[in-house]
Parts: C-alpha cells; sequence; structure tokens
C-alpha cells in the first residue's frame, strides 16, 4: 500500500511536472508574479519634516520653485496655506522689481491678481484688435428735414456773435433709403414736385435767406429706440438745377478723453481722416426746376489734401460705433 501511494504520487508529479513543461516558461512566470507578495507605494507628500523647515524650503525658493513644491508634496501645500500673503507678496516682488516702487502694506490685492496683472502691464499687445459691422444700412431709418428761414446778423461792432435764424418754414420731412450702389455708402430722398423750385426762388430774394438740411438715424437697439444726429448745415454752392449742402463732420462719441485728445492733436498738425456728409439736392435739367427733386446725402472720409466717398463697409462702422446714440 504504501508503495502503491508513493507509486501515485510520483505519477502524479510526474503528471504535474509534465503538464508545466506544457504550459511553458510564460505560465509559471505568470503564476510567480500572482503568488509574489504586492509592495505598498508609499504616497507622496508623506517626507515628515519638520514645519519650520518646510516653510523655510518655500521662503527660500522664487515662484517657479514654490510652485514646484506646492503641486508635489501635501506638506508643502499645507504650510503654503499657513504663511502669510505678505510673503507671496515679496515673490511677487522678487518677479517684477518694478512693483518695490509703489508697493506696500496698504495694498489689498491678492497675490495672484497682482502677479497676472502686472504681467500682462508689459505683455506684447500687438496690433489693434480688427472692427468689423454687424448690421448693414438696411437696418437704420434716415430722416431728412429741409426748411427755409432768414438769417439775421450779429450785433453789430460785436465780432463773434452768431447769427439769429427766424421765419422758418418746414418745407420737407421724410425718410429716405441707401442708394442702388453695392460698394459705395449713400443715401437717396425722392421730394415732390415744386419744391426745389420753392427753395431756390425763396434763397434769390435776398442773401440772408438761407435753405437749412436737417438729417437723422435712427434704430432699435435691445429694445429701445436710439437717434443719432449725421448732418446739419446750410446750401454752400450750387448752379441751376443743383444745390450743394456744405460738409458736415459727423457728431460722434465724446466720452473718451484718449480719443478727444489725439484727435484734437492731430487736427492741429492738419492730419485728420473725419466722417462727414456732403448733400447734394437736384432737378433733372433747368428746365424741370418745377418737377420732382432728389437728395443725395454721401458719406465721405475728408482728409487734408482730398475727401472720397466711404464705402458701404465704412459707412456701417461708422453708424454703428462712431456716431453719438441718444437713446429716444
Amino acid at each position: 500500500t504504501m508503495g502503491g501511494r508513493l507509486s501515485l504520487a510520483s505519477s502524479g508529479d510526474g503528471a504535474r511536472h509534465g503538464d508545466g513543461a506544457r504550459r511553458g516558461d510564460g505560465a509559471r512566470s505568470d503564476d510567480a508574479k500572482r503568488d509574489a507578495p504586492k509592495r505598498t507605494r508609499r504616497p507622496w507628500g508623506s517626507l515628515r519634516l519638520p514645519e519650520d523647515l518646510v516653510c523655510s524650503v518655500l521662503e527660500w525658493n522664487d515662484l517657479r520653485g514654490r510652485f514646484a513644491c506646492v503641486v508635489a508634496c501635501s506638506k508643502f501645500r499645507d504650510a503654503q496655506a499657513r504663511l502669510s500673503p505678505g510673503f507671496e507678496r515679496s515673490l511677487v516682488v522678487g518677479r517684477f522689481p518694478l512693483l518695490a516702487t509703489v508697493l506696500d502694506d496698504s495694498c489689498s490685492t491678492p497675490p495672484k491678481q497682482l502677479f497676472l496683472s502686472q504681467k500682462r502691464l508689459f505683455e506684447s499687445r500687438g496690433p489693434f484688435p480688427s472692427v468689423a459691422a454687424t448690421v448693414g444700412l438696411n437696418t437704420y431709418t434716415f430722416s431728412l428735414e429741409i426748411n427755409l428761414h432768414r438769417r439775421v446778423p450779429g450785433t453789430p461792432g460785436t465780432p463773434g456773435t452768431p447769427a439769429l435764424e427766424t421765419d422758418h418754414q418746414t418745407v420737407y420731412v421724410g425718410t429716405g433709403s441707401p442708394c442702388g450702389s453695392e460698394t459705395l455708402g449713400g443715401l437717396e430722398f425722392e421730394l415732390p414736385a415744386g419744391l426745389w423750385q420753392r427753395a431756390d426762388d425763396y434763397m434769390s430774394v435776398h442773401h440772408h435767406h438761407s435753405c437749412k438740411a436737417r438729417l437723422m438715424v435712427t434704430r432699435r437697439k435691445s429694445g429701445v429706440i436710439e437717434r443719432a444726429q449725421l448732418f446739419q448745415g446750410e446750401v454752400d454752392d450750387g448752379d441751376s438745377a443743383c444745390m450743394i449742402f456744405e460738409y458736415y463732420d459727423v457728431p460722434r462719441k465724446r466720452d473718451s478723453a484718449a480719443l478727444n485728445w489725439s484727435l484734437s492733436k492731430l487736427i492741429d498738425l492738419d492730419m485728420y481722416a473725419d466722417p462727414m456728409v456732403n448733400i447734394h439736392w437736384s432737378v433733372p435739367s433747368r428746365d424741370a426746376r418745377a418737377g420732382p427733386s432728389t437728395v443725395e446725402a454721401r458719406f465721405m472720409l475728408m482728409t487734408p489734401n482730398d475727401s472720397d466717398q466711404m464705402s458701404l463697409e465704412d459707412t456701417s462702422l461708422v453708424l454703428e460705433h462712431y456716431v453719438d446714440w441718444t437713446p429716444l
């Protein structure tokens, strides 16, 4: 019996050895990995250093070194949280020495915000951002008024006294539409028969008689109706079939002191480029003075040596971003 058990054991061992041989070295390797005791990893940040030593390490480092410490170890993170903001400010001043000339204990700006704002202060700003119009001329309402009046000269012997306007007669109020041009900025108003001749005859009576036009633009923005002045001026020139009104600067926003200063200096140096409106009131010919007439308003860019009609894109930009809008 003993021999039989030994024989069976030997047989089993032989079978097991045979199976191991058949499984190959790869299977034995897997068994060894599975049966080997697992090693526990020591967590990051468990350095058990004295607190004063950890704080000294942080104080010794600059901003970049401190960042590496607090990211790598929770002990450093806890020490950083206990340090006063004055320490962080000293690191910011070390990075940006100019701050040492103005920074004192009264500064309440958080160190992170102080760092980012000073960093942006001297970053390269690159070119000016591009500006684009978001709406076209068809989204606006353009209103025209034409009136006749008599100009009374100012007080004799008092230079600079403005002339008075009396006997106002409003002969036309209406709306117009953008011109047919797809590239240039302009407006057209169709006036009924007889108005052009009436204005021409009125101004021919006396040199104090004048004709004035007012042009207003209106838009709806965020549910609010806003309007702006585009033109206000009198007839300055003309011939037997056309009245030419004076050139008029488009009134602009005046809420930027920097822009006001810059533009005033450019004008003093004769280097301006101002958006303007030029108005022509015409009839087809001298023989058609009593018939219908057309008022054309052109958006111009006036420079010291020339004036060119603005493109449709530039006209849209002026209307959206340049003019002085007032809520209704």
